[in-house]
């Protein structure tokens, strides 16, 4: 479905001098140099996986969605996707990929929903039954039949977005590129698109790239997660493998009653009366302990944003 090989970006960029004069120097020669956005990546994804992309700012995730959808092409390397060149701008490829981007919008402020989808369906050459039954699924999926007549602006954020996802998969793409598709929601309206999201992909077997900073987007949708650091791979596995591989042992916080018994102060304390041990040090001692002294035990897992936290941590150290 997408084959990625090899795949560099780089751009010109200038360092700009600092105050008045420096800008004027800047008018008769700017310092300029090189910066690589993508270096030397290679990957693949297969028709119908749902594959996270992850990394911090400028780690090169929307350039990479800008490759893939035609926008920008590769300084070097080949991309194909449904074996076509994406920068070429196919019309067979156009008419089989949706986008949606975050804080960018393709909503007419000042009409309904509904006229903007009829302007798309003539875009994409969409008979009209077909049309109709796709508004229809869709309106019901997302709990918008209600707000298709009614202006953008005066739409909830939650409900733009809903009819922006709309607007992407109006057509049944083949693959769906999503970039920021949750931000600014509320939890509510991020549990609603999430559950459209895998009804569409098991259904229709649409192929999701989805960006994010939201862990949860990540969490819900994705078996699959990429991570780049510099616009190299970090880490490409399954979302349980990273977890596995990454995350801390689990620890079991133990709280006493009273103050910790002697024989158990050696252990790391978090308080006077509680201490933490790792899972196979709780076995060993676990013949030790008096239940009648023991306030509670407690189990702490950690969490899938704990350990994406840790993995940007790492990336920052091998700088």
């Amino acid at each position: 479905m997408i084959s990625i090989n090899n795949l560099t970006y780089k751009y010109t960029s200038f360092k700009k001098e600092v105050g008045l004069l420096g800008t004027l120097r800047d008018l008769k020669k700017r310092n300029k140099f090189e910066k690589i956005a993508l270096d030397d990546l290679s990957m693949s994804i297969s028709s119908g996986e749902i594959v996270g992309i992850l990394g911090k700012n400028g780690a090169g995730k929307t350039t990479l969605i800008k490759i893939l959808t035609g926008i920008l092409a590769p300084t070097q390397g080949k991309v194909y996707c449904n074996k076509m060149i994406p920068y070429l701008r196919e019309r067979d490829y156009l008419k089989n990929i949706g986008v949606l981007i975050g804080q960018k919008s393709q909503l007419i402020w000042d009409l309904p929903a509904i006229d903007t989808l009829k302007m798309l369906q003539v875009i994409y050459e969409i008979d009209d039954f077909k049309f109709k039954k796709n508004i229809s699924e869709m309106l019901i999926l997302l709990n918008l039949e209600s707000k298709i007549n009614i202006p953008v602006r005066k739409l909830s954020l939650g409900e733009r977005i809903k009819f922006e996802l709309m607007c992407a998969l109006i057509h049944m793409p083949r693959i769906l590129y999503l970039d920021e598709p949750t931000i600014g929601l509320d939890i509510t309206s991020q549990y609603a698109i999430h559950s459209f999201l895998k009804k569409i992909n098991h259904e229709k077997g649409i192929t999701i790239l989805l960006t994010s900073h939201n862990m949860k987007d990540i969490e819900s949708l994705c078996d699959r997660v990429v991570i780049l650091n510099q616009g190299k791979i970090f880490e490409d596995s399954s979302l349980k493998d990273i977890v596995k591989k990454y995350s801390a042992s689990e620890k079991i916080i133990i709280k006493f009653f009273n103050k910790i018994p002697e024989k158990f102060t050696h252990y790391y304390q978090l308080s006077k009366d509680t201490i933490e041990v790792s899972n196979s040090d709780f076995l060993k001692i676990l013949d030790d302990l008096s239940l009648s002294n023991i306030y509670s035990i407690n189990r702490e897992i950690t969490s899938f944003e704990d350990v994406i936290f840790k993995v940007f941590s790492m990336e920052s150290d091998n700088l």
